[in-house]
């Protein structure tokens, strides 16, 4: 479901727990996401966009082009949608 989460993980060097920890949930549940075991809620989702600093459509494997498409930070997205 998320082929390329593993692959950008280990490209930069991190750990399951590393990432786990900047999403704020539990080194399994991150686990379960590399595996497609687990759907991503999409504010953790947009957060691995920016951690990694590509697209969306690159993590769900849509797209070979690792352009983030983003007019804004996260915090502003974050503020733009009320959370």
């Amino acid at each position: 479901m998320y082929p390329r989460l593993k692959e950008l993980r280990l490209e930069n060097g991190w750990t399951q727990k590393e990432v786990a920890d900047h999403l704020g949930c539990h080194v399994g549940t991150y686990g379960c996401y590399e595996r497609g075991k687990t759907d991503i809620p999409t504010v953790s989702m947009m957060k691995l966009t920016y951690l990694y600093d590509v697209s969306l459509h690159y993590i769900l494997g849509l797209t070979d082009d690792r352009t983030p498409h983003r007019s804004c930070t996260f915090e502003e997205w974050r503020e733009e949608i009320g959370f």
